[in-house]
């Protein structure tokens, strides 16, 4: 075998098992154009406003939207991100909780900025505690001396590295020296 095709090969195999990033969230973007996936008390899906897509969910209140998911290794979690949009606000303010499989739970709220009246990313990823396992996310929506103020939420994310399981690569590595052989002869 020539080095070039000794280089082929490492190079497929090394793609073949590196981990992708998944969003493990159902309906992140709420694109079924309902909750699901989602527990809330206020929250409703809308098509009135969307950072991407068609739809997002909507809050008018001091209320929650959360999505438990099967416990993943914090050290596994590559980003957990959400986009926001507070036009009745004069400044972004709203909490985002971590939610672990200890029943703790970490984040916190008074996240702010300075443009409310459009879409705004805010990444939650340097909060995770990679020392425990992640099983949710839970975002609220904001009151303010008596008043109901707005809170739109799209396109979340909890992506998390996802590793071909061992049989996958192994086929996927065998066809490599498979098409390798083929093409010695």
């Amino acid at each position: 075998m020539n080095w070039k095709r000794t280089l082929t090969m490492v190079g497929t195999l090394g793609i073949v098992g590196q981990a992708l990033a998944v969003n493990i969230l159902t309906n992140p973007g709420f694109e079924t154009g309902d909750m699901t996936g989602w527990t809330t008390t206020m929250f409703t899906a809308t098509n009135n406003d969307a950072h991407t897509g068609s739809w997002s969910t909507i809050d008018f209140g001091n209320f929650s939207v959360e999505q438990s998911f099967a416990p993943v290794s914090g050290a596994d979690v590559d980003e957990v991100s959400v986009w926001v949009k507070q036009p009745d606000r004069s400044s972004f303010f709203f909490a985002f909780e971590l939610l672990y499989s200890d029943s703790s739970v970490g984040g916190g709220g008074g996240f702010g900025g300075t443009t409310t009246t459009t879409w705004t990313k805010f990444d939650f990823t340097s909060l995770v505690d990679t020392s425990k396992s992640l099983s949710g996310i839970r975002a609220w929506g904001y009151t303010s001396g008596g008043t109901n103020d707005v809170t739109w939420y799209d396109d979340f994310v909890v992506d998390v590295d996802a590793v071909p399981e061992p049989a996958s690569m192994a086929v996927l590595g065998f066809g490599a020296i498979a098409m390798l052989r083929r093409r010695k002869k």
